[in-house]
Order: C-alpha cells, then structure tokens, then sequence
C-alpha cells in the first residue's frame, strides 16, 4: 500500500489528496515515520515537492517542527538541499526558524554552507539569527566564508 511518506516523498499531489481526504487514515500516517525518523513532510522536503506541503500541513501542523534522528525539521532539510519554494512554505506555515540539529546548525547554517544564497536571504529576511553558532562555535558566516561561498558573505 502507499503510504503518506511514500507518496510525499515522490511529490503525488493527488495520492496525498487522497490520503488527505480519509481524514482518519490520514492521522495515522501522520504519526508514522520511517526508521530514521523521517516522516511526509520531511520526505516532501528532500525532494524538493513543496506542491505536496500545503496537503500536508493543512491537516498535520504537528508535523511542521518535529525532528528526524539527526535532531533535523523538515526547514533544516529544505534549507540543506536548497529547496527555497519549501522553505518558503514551510515559514509560511510558521516553522521555527533557529532550530538547531544535532551537530548545532541552524537551517540558516546550513543554507550557508550550501552555498544556497537565496535560501540564507530569506530566512534572513524572516529573522534567522546570525550570531548562533554550531557545536563546533563557528557562525553560518564563517562556514560560507571557509567554504568559500562569497555570495552568501557578501
């Protein structure tokens, strides 16, 4: 059977849907997640399906800020693969911006050390703190600067 991570993860506008509309079935699969920890919308994030966020969190705002065995949301994942329609909706939706994963970065930290500079503009703009710091004490700015993304510096 499809299940609602399966679905989210390929983008299946209209299985979501489906799944969306047997509310009570929908629930459940709200509450599952993969060994891993990864549920529908951090599945729909990683591929970059910010089609499907909307389905999902229309009925399943629980599952806006809760985190996957690497202490990251669905924001650090969207913001770690460059997927700014995700971010954009998931801040939309009112995701928690300055939440830390387990090795201490921030979905802005890892924008910057991406190199995904339209990503770091807006969670900027949404009011990202800049002067976190990872478990390592460096900033996102620092990151970018090492790894030698001088647009995000800039």
């Amino acid at each position: 059977p499809d299940t609602l991570i399966l679905a989210a993860g390929r983008g299946d506008v209209g299985k979501v849907q489906q799944l969306v509309n047997n509310a009570q079935r929908f629930r459940r699969e709200c509450r599952k997640s993969e060994p891993g920890g990864k549920t529908a919308l951090h599945a729909a994030c990683e591929g970059g399906h910010h089609a499907v966020l909307p389905l999902l969190l229309e009925h399943g705002k629980s599952l806006l800020d809760r985190c996957n065995s690497h202490g990251r949301t669905s924001l650090n994942i969207a913001a770690d693969l460059g997927h700014l329609e995700c971010v954009t909706a998931l801040l939309h939706a009112g995701a928690q911006l300055d939440t830390p994963d387990v090795q201490g970065c921030t979905a802005l930290m890892r924008a910057c050390i991406n190199g995904h500079a339209g990503v770091a503009e807006l969670l900027l703009e949404r009011g990202a703190q800049l002067d976190l710091t990872d478990a390592q004490g460096h900033p996102a700015l620092y990151r970018a600067a090492v790894l030698g993304h001088d647009g995000i510096v800039e």
